[in-house]
């Protein structure tokens, strides 16, 4: 009895070891808290005015993810710091290496924003998505930043810019937008106007990302 309990024991080890080795692939898109802590140092420098500080503290922030998407922002915030130092050879190598990772320039341009959203720089997040919509993004991809755009415009309470972005991607291929309007209704205290986003995104999607949330909403 004590020989099966002590294999049980390790079977279920081995089971919880193969549990985290696919977890740490499964999350290898985002940002460790290491890395976190690093690109907000860069940020800071060159927020600050230390060019050269901040050229060498993102090539380190973009070497502690695996991620090609933080790759690709390291080496697009060195090509915007190259610019402001006068170097445009450096600058433009740094993009290729971007675009190296990511493909062309709008792709990395979107990412850049995706990045700065998830480090909560919601105004640079904007900027970034407003460069990459005026780029050729394929029409998913394009989808997709507006709806994002959308989100950052909402937690601005730019809810003009938000509607527009919004209303530009309704679609039943595409239920999250309704979802994305449905929040920003609310915020704008149109709550029967929402209330009928909630509905078009169960509708769309029932058992989405966002059911939940949506029948919560459509109990209140």
């Amino acid at each position: 009895m004590e020989r099966f309990s002590g294999t049980v024991v390790v079977v279920l080890s081995i089971l919880a070891l193969m549990c985290l080795w696919v977890g740490c692939f499964e999350e290898a898109d985002y940002l460790s808290p290491k890395a976190r802590v690093a690109f907000g140092y860069a940020m800071d420098l060159w927020r600050n005015g230390d060019l050269q500080g901040a050229v060498s503290a993102f090539t380190r922030a973009g070497e502690l993810t695996s991620a090609d998407k933080w790759e690709a922002f390291s080496r697009y915030c060195i090509s915007e710091i190259y610019k402001e130092l006068g170097d445009p050879a450096s600058s433009q190598a740094a993009i290729r290496a971007a675009e190296a990772k990511l493909g062309p320039l709008p792709e990395v341009i979107a990412a850049a924003g995706e990045c700065y959203m998830q480090l909560d720089m919601l105004e640079d997040a904007r900027n970034e998505f407003r460069k990459a919509l005026k780029g050729r993004l394929d029409g998913t991809r394009r989808v997709s930043v507006s709806y994002e755009l959308g989100i950052v415009c909402t937690e601005l309470g730019y809810f003009s810019e938000a509607e527009e972005d919004f209303q530009r991607i309704l679609s039943p291929q595409f239920p999250k937008a309704y979802r994305g309007y449905a929040l920003l209704l609310g915020r704008m205290s149109r709550g029967s106007e929402a209330h009928d986003q909630w509905r078009a995104y169960l509708d769309n999607d029932p058992n989405g990302e966002f059911s939940d949330e949506a029948r919560e909403h459509l109990d209140r």
